[in-house]
């Protein structure tokens, strides 16, 4: 069984992958473990006119077929109501938004990127 300090050095992880990965992809990005009274995001980036409010979740027990279940409503509404404040702090404009995830396998080897995977 995983301790606390070994699941967050797994998500740290994850989070560095990914953000690795969207820097290679051409994102700018913005802030990283934006948190508020709402609910946190992992990563807020840029790509284009878009801001992306991106979810990382590093997985190892359940395969490629059963990630789609892994952020649920209720974690989806958290994620939206702290972009809300995001964009209240940061002026956030004219730019269009959009929910990412992206999922690091095991290891950080392996990486699945679902733009645009849930929606306000």
């Amino acid at each position: 069984m995983q301790g606390k300090s070994s699941t967050t050095s797994l998500g740290r992880l994850g989070e560095e992958r990914a953000a690795d990965y969207l820097l290679r992809e051409g994102y700018r990005i913005l802030r990283r473990n934006f948190r508020s009274r709402r609910g946190e995001i992992d990563i807020v980036a840029l790509q284009g006119p878009s801001l992306v409010f991106c979810e990382v979740k590093h997985w190892g027990s359940v395969g490629f077929e059963g990630l789609e279940y892994a952020i649920d409503r209720r974690k989806q509404r958290k994620i939206i109501e702290a972009s809300k404040v995001f964009l209240k702090e940061n002026a956030g404009g004219e730019r269009s938004v959009r929910y990412d995830v992206i999922f690091v396998g095991r290891g950080g080897n392996e990486l699945r990127h679902i733009v645009d995977a849930f929606a306000e």
